[in-house]
């Protein structure tokens, strides 16, 4: 097997550095055609050579740097002199094609920082080459319309992303620069709308308004995370109230209240319980605020149910809201006056907007470690890395022998050649002559 998988050098000298290594490499064979005329039958001499430098896929954690002993060559036919080609370099960029494939493949998953430490290249010239690349990815993005769509909006470089999903098949489809309302419409229109049955999103009008004029016949399901929160933020709101009426003395007897009340019934350990049952007794608008919040987490736990069920359960719960709690609960009765619809639709399909929530955050984390991204680019790294066209953006079949692209050199695992010796080895063998 060629030594560096370059079959078309060989390796002529060595040096290990501390932070690189360093080869110096030469052809193994010359050109026979002239470069300049293109003559056949023209005779070609050497005539003369050129150091040239080139990067090439890091080993070990550490950037690898070609030193190329370029050979010049003369012409008899056209008089011209010409430097041979070289078919492992990139035209103009002074790196090896499968460092520049690296670049690209690591680009999708890391920060540019991170690449070019490893490389040993400037970090412009890292985001450049994978600037280059995402533009020819994102003319070639193609999607089927899909049976569950999600969306949902994530705050990014100032501006409200809009995010669209499969749900089914837990991929990305598409981010778009805005969530406007025309922005959001347009693309619906893009999709196939008899295709998308069901479409799972926050409870947010211009959402809706733009679901509804593209799919009328697509059912919407708002998740229960939603509407459950707001119990909870319901019932804090009666402990923030309370306790702004009590003494100091009575304050501490409610020690650790807000985080015993959060919790569910069945979370509570014997003394939570305890407490809860003490805090009840004596402030009895504080323990229905918790049998409500908890009355009513109870409604969404039963997904099985179906809607009329849930409906009926719905319509007794709130009947229950002691008057002085109403404007507490308010929020919750209001998002039911106007979607009441939507909220049931949570009980009439097996499908959650939870893979797009949990999405958001992967996003906001590769956003955080790119720090710079422009939109552009953070949105082709999430389309490749995460949704339907993951599939399309294939990353190069190295050899894994190969002396300079073993996955385990980034592992810490210890490395050997194709030659089956460590690195050290092998530089000792080349020096030798035993390796050619």
């Amino acid at each position: 097997m060629p030594i560096l998988d370059l079959p078309n050098f060989q390796v002529v000298d060595s040096e290990e550095l501390e932070k690189s290594i360093r080869l110096v490499l030469e052809t193994v064979s010359d050109p026979t055609v002239c470069q300049a005329c293109r003559d056949l039958t023209a005779k070609i001499v050497k005539y003369g050579k050129r150091k040239q430098r080139y990067m090439d896929m890091p080993i070990r954690g550490k950037a690898v740097d070609l030193l190329v002993r370029r050979k010049r060559f003369r012409c008899y036919s056209c008089n011209q002199t010409f430097f041979e080609h070289l078919e492992d370099m990139v035209p103009g960029r002074l790196m090896t094609k499968r460092l520049k494939e690296y670049i690209e493949q690591e680009g999708i998953h890391r920060p540019f920082t991170s690449i070019a430490k490893e490389t040993g290249l400037k970090e412009k010239t890292v985001r450049d080459i994978f600037h280059i690349h995402i533009d020819k990815i994102a003319r070639k993005f193609r999607f089927e319309t899909p049976e569950v769509l999600g969306i949902d909006e994530i705050h990014l470089l100032r501006v409200s992303r809009f995010v669209v999903t499969n749900i089914k098949e837990k991929t990305v489809i598409e981010m778009l620069a805005n969530r406007n309302k025309p922005t959001v419409i347009n693309f619906f229109r893009s999709l196939d709308a008899s295709k998308v049955k069901y479409v799972c999103m926050d409870m947010w009008n211009p959402y809706r308004d733009a679901v509804r004029e593209v799919f009328p016949n697509a059912r919407i399901i708002i998740d229960k995370y939603h509407i459950v929160r707001m119990a909870s933020e319901a019932m804090e709101s009666v402990r923030k109230k309370l306790r702004a009426d009590l003494t100091t003395k009575q304050r501490r007897r409610l020690k650790n209240d807000r985080f015993t009340l959060l919790k569910r019934r069945h979370a509570l350990n014997d003394k939570e319980r305890l407490n809860v049952d003490i805090w009840s007794k004596a402030y009895p608008l504080l323990g229905a605020a918790y049998e409500l919040k908890e009355a009513f987490y109870e409604i969404w736990d039963d997904k099985e149910q179906g809607a009329q069920s849930a409906r009926a359960r719905y319509y007794a719960w709130r009947e229950a809201i002691p008057e002085d709690l109403i404007p507490d609960f308010q929020k919750i009765l209001t998002c039911f006056m106007n979607w009441e619809m939507e909220l049931f639709g949570y009980f009439t399909a097996p499908y959650t907007n939870a893979y797009t929530e949990g999405l958001n955050s992967r996003i906001r984390d590769l956003d955080r470690k790119g720090r710079g991204y422009t939109f552009n680019v953070l949105r082709v790294k999430v389309l490749t890395a995460e949704g339907v066209h993951k599939k399309t953006v294939s990353a190069p079949k190295y050899d894994k022998n190969a002396f300079s692209v073993s996955n385990s050199l980034m592992s810490g695992i210890p490395y050997e050649t194709n030659y089956g010796v460590d690195i050290s080895t092998f530089m000792a063998m080349v020096d030798k002559g035993d390796i050619k």
